[in-house]
C-alpha cells in the first residue's frame, strides 16, 4: 500500500542540479533521461511520476506539458503523473 513518488531532480535554482539547462529543456537528451527511467521503473506498480521538483521555478508550463505528454505516453503501465 505504499507508493513511490520517482521525482526527476532537474533543479535549475541550484547549480550542477541541472545537466540540461534552460537552453536544452525539452529537447532530446531530457527526453532520453526521461525515457530511460520509465524504462528503468514503470514495471513497479507503486510509482508514481513527478516531472520535476516545482518546475515553475525555472520551466516554462509548456514545458511541464510537453514533458508529462511524454512520460504518459511512454509509461505504458499509466501511472500517475504529477
Amino acid at each position: 500500500g505504499i507508493i513511490i513518488s520517482i521525482i526527476f531532480y532537474v533543479d535549475g535554482l541550484d547549480h550542477g542540479c541541472d545537466p540540461f539547462k534552460k537552453e536544452n529543456m525539452g529537447k532530446e537528451d531530457e527526453m532520453m533521461y526521461y525515457r530511460y527511467a520509465a524504462a528503468r521503473y514503470s514495471a513497479y506498480e507503486n510509482i508514481m511520476w513527478d516531472i520535476a521538483n516545482e518546475y515553475h521555478l525555472f520551466r516554462t508550463i509548456e514545458w511541464g506539458e510537453k514533458m508529462g505528454s511524454y512520460l504518459k505516453s511512454i509509461d505504458h503501465a499509466k501511472h500517475l503523473i504529477s
